[in-house]
C-alpha cells in the first residue's frame, strides 16, 4: 500500500487568542459569562459554549455599546465554537466585525488587532482551497506575526501561536518544507518560555508527525504522534475533541503499515470522541466514520488474501 495518505484533518483549535479585560473593582456579569463560555469551549462543550457566548455578547452590547472592544472579544468567543462545528456562515461575520471594531479602537498595529487578524486568518485557513478566502489567510497571518514580533519580540508565545497557524496553512498548500520550519520555530519558543503552552506543543508534535508520515519517516512520526496523544490526554482529558486528531493521524499511519487491528482501535476511540462532541451528522464525524469503514474493508481483503495464499 502507498505510504501517501490523504490527511484531511479538521484541526480542533484550542489556541484561542482573546484579550480579557477585567475591571479593577471586580468581575462584571460580562466577565463571568465570557469566561464561562471560554471554559466550556476548551472543554469541548461547544453547544453550551455557544449559548453562554450569546448571552455574553448581548450583555457586552447593552453594557458597553456596539463599538466597544469587549464586544469584539465576545464576538470571537462566540465565533470559535461556530468555527469548530463548521457553522461558517455564522462564524465569519463575527470574526470580520471583531477585526473592524479592534482596528477602529486601537489602530492597525495594536496587539489586539494582531489577535483579531490571527482569528480571521485561522478561520480562512479552513475554507475551500480554491476560494479567495483561503488565499487571504497567509497575508493575515503574516500581518499578525509582524504585529506580535514588534510588540513582544520574536520569541513570545503569541508569536508561536501565529507561527503554528501559518504552518497549518502551508500544510494545506502541501508546502511541507515551509510548514516544518515554522512548526519547529514555534516549538522552540515554547520550549524556551517560562510557561510553555503544552497544548500547542502537543499539536505541533502531531503536525510534525503528519509531515514525517508524508516523507516516509514512519518511526519518528509514530513517536511524535503517540507523544501528542499522551499529552493531549494528560493536559485536556482523554475524551477532549483535540485528542481525536492525533488518533486519526496515527490510525492513518497504521493503515499504510497494514496494522489494521491497531488502526481500528484508534478510530473507534476517535469516532466516539467526535460523535459525542459534534453530533452524528457533522462532516468530521462522517470523515472519521468513513475511515473506520475503510479499515473494516481492508481487514476483510487482508483475510481473504491470506486464505488464498494458504490454498
Amino acid at each position: 500500500m502507498s505510504k501517501e495518505i490523504n490527511i484531511r484533518i479538521v484541526q480542533v483549535v484550542v489556541l484561542l487568542i482573546v484579550a480579557l479585560s477585567v475591571a479593577s473593582c471586580g468581575k462584571t456579569e460580562w466577565d463571568r459569562l465570557n469566561e464561562r463560555a471560554q471554559t466550556l469551549f476548551k472543554q469541548g462543550r461547544y453547544v453550551e459554549s455557544i449559548k453562554m457566548a450569546k448571552d455574553a455578547l448581548k450583555v457586552a452590547e447593552e453594557t458597553f455599546g456596539p463599538e466597544h472592544p469587549k464586544v469584539a472579544t465576545a464576538m470571537v468567543v462566540l465565533a470559535m465554537p461556530y468555527k469548530v462545528m463548521r457553522r461558517h456562515d455564522e462564524a465569519e461575520p463575527l470574526f470580520t466585525r471583531a477585526l473592524e471594531i479592534e482596528e477602529k479602537a486601537y489602530g492597525p498595529d495594536h496587539r489586539e488587532v494582531g489577535a483579531a487578524l490571527f482569528n480571521l486568518a485561522d478561520f480562512y485557513r479552513l475554507q475551500d482551497k480554491s476560494k479567495n478566502k483561503f488565499a487571504k489567510a497567509e497575508g493575515l497571518y503574516l500581518r499578525a506575526i509582524a504585529i506580535f514580533e514588534k510588540e513582544f519580540g520574536p520569541d513570545h508565545p503569541d508569536v508561536a501561536v501565529s507561527l503554528y497557524g501559518l504552518a497549518r496553512f502551508y500544510m494545506r498548500q502541501e508546502n511541507y518544507a515551509k510548514a516544518e520550519g515554522l512548526f519547529k520555530r514555534a516549538l522552540m519558543i515554547n520550549v524556551n518560555t517560562p510557561k510553555p503552552n503544552y497544548s500547542q506543543m502537543t499539536s505541533i508534535s502531531s503536525s510534525l508527525g503528519e509531515i514525517y508520515i508524508i516523507r516516509g519517516l514512519d518511526v519518528e512520526a509514530e513517536r511524535l504522534i503517540k507523544q501528542a496523544v499522551k499529552f493531549h490526554g494528560k493536559v485536556l482529558g482523554k475524551e477532549h475533541p483535540s485528542v481525536s486528531t492525533p488518533l486519526y493521524i496515527l490510525a492513518g499511519l497504521y493503515i499504510t503499515q497494514e496494522r489494521y487491528v491497531e488502526a481500528e482501535d484508534l478510530m473507534k476511540r476517535a469516532l466516539r470522541i467526535v460523535e459525542k462532541t459534534l453530533g452524528p451528522d457533522h462532516p468530521t464525524v462522517t470523515m472519521y466514520r468513513d475511515r473506520l469503514e475503510s479499515i473494516y474493508s481492508l481487514q476483510i481483503k487482508s483475510v481473504d488474501a491470506a486464505k488464498a495464499e494458504n490454498k
